[in-house]
């Protein structure tokens, strides 16, 4: 009979405790011990094979602590000759020493010395093999040159180096000589240096330069005479690194078209800033023109465009009144020219002048009785455009012009607006480079000032300090060239390997202990429902083989 699994249940209480799961966990998942050893030692041999052979070299300063040495810089300068101790053992002494070449500016001068390409130049593993090396060391020299170098290239262009013109090219090769280079105190005057490097060549030339460096270094601040070789040529190399940073960051804001980021990024700034205001000002005036023609139309529904307009009566001359007003002065001149005309006294002047006395006599009578102006047009009323109507069409064409003029401004002010971005995303992408540009001109005055500093204080104090010789350090062991390789050891790699996979598979066994819920041995029941087991069922597979071969008779027939 087969037996169901029992489930356990989250209220059956808490689980078994961790000594139970550690040793039954172990116990359960022990067979995978053995797979996950060997994953471990596969990848510990990986990493055996993969690491390239490391090789050392050393060498060994003696150094002779002076008077010099035992002065403070401040003592030196103002010339007293008391020796001060600076470490509570009386002057000047190794720790101080390492004290002082454990900087950067040292480190940096040994890269410099051992130059940058040389100190990441292609290390060839396979270059001692020979006929009778054996053939898995050959292969697996092969597979480290495969590793480190990549595919062969005879192309110079293609090589991967650090460049020493390039900073950071300069601060890579520092941080290799900062990591890798040992100085150690050997006794109370030698100085121990030592390197490790992927070839016993590299490693002879590091420590080399470091001797040469420690020995100049010590003299320069320790000595009565001051070589100024290294120090000219570091000012040079700044003025002219310096000189060709400035005429990049000349050419680059030329190329740009910006000389002054920050000024002309505020100015900018500042006419975006002006802009969106007059921006917000149409917006705010084109609401009040919005409201007002509103106001206006409704205005003009209610305004009739014509009224009816009364008009007074017109006086004006009376045409008759001027006509025998005219006929009355023809008259009066015509007897007035009757003398020239006729004779006086004669019969037709007598004749002549009574006829037109006569006549006069009538048009004056009726000129009497004629009015002198009468009216000319008669009172009435008239249809005429009302002046009310006109001024509120006006008004409304000025608010439709007014806004014609905003929107027009709008239109001019969004391109204006776009190119001011335009201008400012060039700025943006033009600044990191005139950043950089101008931290590479600072760096270089700022050197070019502290190394003229340096040599200012260093010939004061050469003045000052004649006494003292220059043999208070000389090399007692030259770098060695050790061709025996010291690294790496496989074997502790194998073993690290090895020790890693069992652990992983102990650690595996007892994490899926933790997670499996099913309740497998007498002591989890026991201990989850608080009563004793009276027995247990063995689960043998011969019942199951049985119970299978009857299921498949049944299935048959």
């Amino acid at each position: 009979m087969a037996k169901a699994p029992i489930e356990e249940k989250q209220e059956l209480g808490p689980p078994i405790d961790i000594i139970d799961t550690v040793v039954l966990g172990i116990g359960r998942f022990r067979f995978w011990i053995i797979p996950f050893a060997a994953i471990g030692l596969c990848v510990g041999l990986a990493m055996a094979l993969i690491k390239p052979n490391q090789y050392a070299s050393g060498g060994k300063l003696k150094i002779e602590f002076g008077q010099r040495e035992s002065l403070t810089v401040e003592q030196l300068i103002t010339g007293s000759r008391r020796p001060v101790p600076s470490n509570g053992k009386g002057g000047f002494g190794m720790n101080d020493e390492l004290t002082l070449l454990r900087t950067p500016e040292f480190y940096e001068r040994v890269a410099r010395e051992v130059g940058p390409d040389r100190l990441t130049e292609r290390i060839d593993p396979t270059r001692f093999d020979t006929s009778a090396t054996p053939k898995y060391l050959r292969w697996q020299h092969k597979l480290q040159d495969w590793w480190f170098n990549g595919p062969k290239s005879n192309d110079p262009e293609k090589r991967t180096t650090l460049n020493l013109d390039s900073q950071a090219g300069l601060d890579a090769a520092r941080a290799m000589i900062t990591r890798g280079l040992r100085l150690k105190a050997s006794g109370s005057n030698i100085l121990s240096i030592g390197f490790n490097a992927r070839s016993p060549e590299l490693a002879q030339d590091v420590v080399a330069a470091a001797m040469k460096v420690a020995i100049e270094y010590h003299r320069e601040k320790f000595t009565e005479i001051f070589h100024t070789e290294f120090v000219v040529a570091r000012i040079d190399e700044a003025e002219s690194r310096g000189a060709v940073a400035k005429d990049e960051y000349t050419k680059h804001k030329k190329d740009c078209g910006f000389y002054d980021i920050k000024a002309q990024r505020e100015t900018e700034l500042n006419n975006r800033n002006r802009i969106e205001l007059a921006l917000d000002e149409g917006e705010r005036m084109l609401g009040e023109i919005s409201s007002e023609k509103e106001h206006y139309a409704k205005l003009l529904e209610t305004t009739e465009p014509t009224i009816m307009q009364p008009f007074a009566a017109k006086m004006g001359p009376n045409e008759i009144w001027v006509q025998i007003n005219q006929d009355i002065r023809k008259t009066s001149l015509k007897l007035d020219g009757l003398k020239l005309m006729f004779k006086e006294g004669s019969d037709s002047y007598i004749r002549t002048k009574e006829s037109l006395e006569a006549k006069l006599a009538h048009l004056q009578t009726e000129l009497e009785g004629v009015d002198r102006n009468v009216e000319v047009v008669a009172s009435h009323e008239a249809e005429v455009p009302n002046q009310r109507y006109l001024e509120i069409q006006e008004k409304l064409g000025n608010l439709d012009l007014r806004k014609t003029q905003i929107l027009d401004n709008e239109v001019r002010y969004n391109e204006r607006l776009k190119e001011i971005d335009a201008k400012l995303d060039a700025i943006a992408a033009c600044e990191p480079d005139h950043q950089t540009m101008q931290q590479q001109i600072n760096s270089a005055a700022q050197e070019i000032g502290i190394f003229q500093q340096t040599m200012r204080q260093q010939e004061a104090l050469a003045i000052l300090d004649v006494d003292e010789a220059l043999g208070n350090i000389q090399p007692i062991a030259d770098a060695q060239y050790k061709p025996n390789k010291v690294g790496p050891k496989r074997g502790q790699e194998l073993l690290m390997g090895l020790g890693g996979g069992i652990g992983a598979a102990l650690a595996f066994g007892i994490l899926r202990q933790l997670l499996d819920r099913k309740l497998r041995y007498p002591m989890s029941v026991q201990k989850m429902l608080g009563v004793r087991v009276l027995g247990v069922i063995p689960e043998q597979r011969s019942w199951r083989r049985l119970g299978t071969k009857l299921r498949r008779q049944a299935a048959g027939a």
